[in-house]
């Protein structure tokens, strides 16, 4: 029998590992959201962007459908003061059809979560739910990739290389991840395998896991499209977290739109 595939949100303690340093969007967003008592978060995940958001006075509501990662966000929660603790609400639900009964003014989806959704149905879906829990005037934040994060991708080259290595200041322990891509132009999606080696205090090996990354890439155009015939409109596109211009350079697009 075919083993599945582990996919990255199966495994919360090795993507907060890979991402626990990645900070640079946190203020970006808490600037976004400032105006907005209570927002919404499609892919709360293990609540990177959720709890500094909460730290900065928002109350969150979030959703996610991997409950391995919302167990990992509630181990977290329990280490918070419980001002924190109460400021965040999670739900088990799917971004392409969600109901929690009522609208927010703020909506966002960081991080290249709208990218999971591989097919054009499922970003359909997923928009048609998000229609119906926002406000009439309110701001819905979608960041997206672009292909110039990965030039290499359109190769397809099947070459490793190191993504990141880091040693454990109490344990001696090392980790390191390698990974290779492989783009399918036909679909737009990109399928990555990670793979993360483990090494004892000595630097001696231990043992290998995979995970596998998927995503859906958009042109700039299309997304516009997408969110316009969502009923949607763009009203602004950044091409980083200081609210600059999108380029052709830019690794990915934050897409700022409004109901029509």
């Amino acid at each position: 029998m075919k083993q599945a595939r582990i996919k990255v949100t199966d495994r919360p303690d090795l993507y907060d590992w890979l991402y626990e340093e990645y900070t640079g969007d946190i203020p970006m967003y808490r600037s976004l959201a400032e105006s907005h008592a209570e927002v919404l978060e499609c892919g709360i995940g293990t609540g990177r962007v959720a709890i500094p958001l909460a730290n900065s006075g928002r109350i969150v509501f979030g959703i996610d459908n991997s409950p391995a990662m919302l167990q990992r966000l509630e181990g977290k929660l329990k280490e918070q003061p419980p001002a924190i603790r109460d400021s965040i609400h999670w739900y088990r639900a799917d971004m392409r059809d969600f109901d929690l009964g009522r609208k927010f003014s703020f909506i966002y989806a960081p991080f290249s979560t709208f990218n999971y959704l591989l097919t054009i149905e499922d970003q359909k879906a997923s928009l048609a739910a998000i229609r119906r829990h926002i406000t009439a005037q309110g701001t819905l934040v979608l960041e997206i990739l672009s292909f110039s994060l990965y030039p290499k991708w359109l190769d397809n080259e099947p070459v490793m290389r190191l993504v990141k290595e880091k040693t454990d200041p109490k344990t001696g322990k090392t980790v390191a991840m390698w990974k290779f891509g492989k783009f399918d132009s036909a679909t737009q999606i990109v399928t990555e395998e990670r793979h993360f080696r483990f090494y004892d205090a000595t630097g001696k090996f231990e043992r290998e896991e995979t995970v596998f990354w998927e995503n859906r890439f958009f042109f700039l155009g299309e997304m516009r499209l997408l969110l316009e015939a969502s009923g949607f409109k763009t009203v602004a596109v950044y091409g980083d977290y200081s609210f600059g211009p999108y380029r052709h350079t830019s690794k990915f697009a934050v897409v700022v739109a409004k109901p029509i």
